[in-house]
């Protein structure tokens, strides 16, 4: 199976988007909602390093502090956090500027999935100390099905299956709780100018994993 190609442009509006400044703030209080989500992006980060996309000591890395991230993200969610947005903006910064360093070396067009990855990952680990809304944990687990995206195309065992049945648990009790806890904000939610709706919320992930 051929993989899908992932220009470096698309892959920097899609890391914009997951650390842009401008999003509803909404504290999002399901702590089993992120829990879910949690799973889903380490189960995607196992999936891309057991198929080589990630070194083991970066993905080592990752699984580490990403529980941390999201509890910090979890314990801060109704504070205001617009002084760590714009600090993990600028890292996020850097390591897109490293990324075109990286592909300017590839000559390659597939093996442009390798850095390309790493970004994502990279930027999901970032993005996960600043989870205050609901959208912005839509927006992780949208992420982590590029990741997934990408290790299937690379993927020729039956690893990846396996890692496949476990994202599939994570990923859809994730979006049952998510749509359950934007039920459960009741009548006052839904006369709110900034609601997000379920399904437009459902689009906005699709969207951002198209264009990754």
């Amino acid at each position: 199976m051929s993989a899908p190609q992932v220009s470096s442009g698309r892959a920097g509006r899609l890391a914009a988007v997951l650390t842009a400044p401008g999003r509803s703030r909404t504290p999002e209080n399901s702590a089993a909602f992120r829990l879910a989500v949690l799973g889903a992006v380490m189960t995607a980060a196992v999936a891309v390093t057991v198929a080589g996309v990630i070194e083991g000591p970066v993905s080592l890395v990752v699984l580490l502090v990403m529980p941390t991230a999201f509890w910090f993200s979890w314990e801060r969610r109704a504070k205001n956090n617009g002084w760590l947005t714009t600090f993990f903006t600028a890292i996020a910064a850097i390591a897109f500027f490293d990324l075109i360093l990286e592909l300017g070396a590839v000559s390659n067009p597939e093996a442009a999935r390798y850095p390309l990855a790493k970004l994502f990952l990279l930027v999901q680990l970032i993005h996960s100390h600043d989870l205050t809304a609901r959208r912005d944990l839509y927006f992780s687990l949208g992420s982590s099905l590029v990741l997934m995206a990408v290790a299937g195309s690379i993927s020729q065992d039956l690893a990846f299956g396996v890692a496949l049945c476990i994202y599939g648990v994570f990923a859809s009790t994730a979006l049952v709780l998510g749509h359950r806890s934007e039920l459960a904000e009741g009548s006052v939610a839904s006369f709110s100018p900034r609601r997000i709706g379920a399904s437009r919320i459902s689009r906005e992930v699709v969207r951002a994993t198209l264009v990754a």
